[in-house]
């Protein structure tokens, strides 16, 4: 099942449309007008980089959020605990 990315010509919006057999054309669907043009964009290609490049990416991102939560969590402490 192949989703596709268009551009609504009309109002410029992007989005992904799952192409079924029995699909109708696709329409935007914020404006809902269908003259939409079918935009060129990448594979999505899977290999043991890809899938470690992702993973440590994905660790990063958490070890953020984490430093973040903690930081957010200890300025709260410090507001509501007055010594």
């Amino acid at each position: 099942m192949p989703i596709f990315e268009y551009k609504c010509v009309g109002c410029g919006h992007e989005f992904e449309y799952l192409v079924l057999p029995k699909s109708s054309a696709a329409s935007c669907p914020k404006c809902e007008s269908v003259e939409v043009e079918k935009m060129i964009s990448a594979p999505a290609i899977s290999s043991d980089g890809t899938k470690e490049r992702a993973r440590q990416s994905g660790l990063a991102r958490n070890k953020k959020l984490g430093t973040e939560k903690a930081h957010a969590d200890h300025e709260y402490f410090h507001k509501h605990h007055d010594h």
